[in-house]
């Protein structure tokens, strides 16, 4: 006597891959769910990136532009006073030294500039200037525009810039 067709052998193949197929696709969604959760987490940590780079850009910005104005006015007020120029000097420098040290963050911040072709522009720029300064001949080629679309993310891009430094 044969048994009911669902408790034949084929049957309970049929059940294991109905059970095997419904473990995969809850699988594949629970996947494709935390893919689409971290896009939007990549996403976010960029506005953030973006947002704060520009903030800080701005405020920044603003407060070393006053420090250098009114160190300005105080050199212009010192009254031949040399050892108060000499500490108006070292403010100056200092600034000046701040603002670079403040542009450098800013560019590692800035997820637009996430690519090769502009961390090798940032470095033939930077290299241009401080060769410039010691009296060496500094040369660079074309940085090739397809270096664009390689991408290179912000805390190798800083680290490479600390060391060209």
């Amino acid at each position: 006597m044969l048994p009911p067709w669902w408790r034949t052998w084929w049957a309970y193949l049929l059940y294991l891959l109905f059970v095997v197929g419904v473990v995969y696709l809850i699988l594949k969604l629970r996947l494709q769910q935390e893919r689409r959760l971290e896009l939007a987490r990549s996403a976010e940590r960029e506005r953030f990136r973006k947002r704060s780079s520009q903030d800080f850009h701005d405020e920044a910005g603003t407060k070393i532009t006053r420090i250098a104005l009114i160190t300005e006015l105080a050199k212009q007020s010192s009254n031949n006073n040399t050892q108060l120029e000499e500490y108006l000097d070292q403010i100056d420098e200092n600034l000046q030294e701040l603002n670079i040290g403040m542009r450098d963050f800013i560019w590692a911040l800035d997820p637009a500039k996430d690519n090769t072709h502009d961390t090798l522009s940032r470095f033939v720029e930077f290299a241009g200037k401080f060769c410039e300064q010691a009296g060496i001949q500094f040369k660079s080629q074309h940085i090739p525009d397809n270096l664009k679309s390689r991408v290179l993310n912000m805390a190798d891009r800083r680290h490479l810039l600390l060391i060209l430094k």
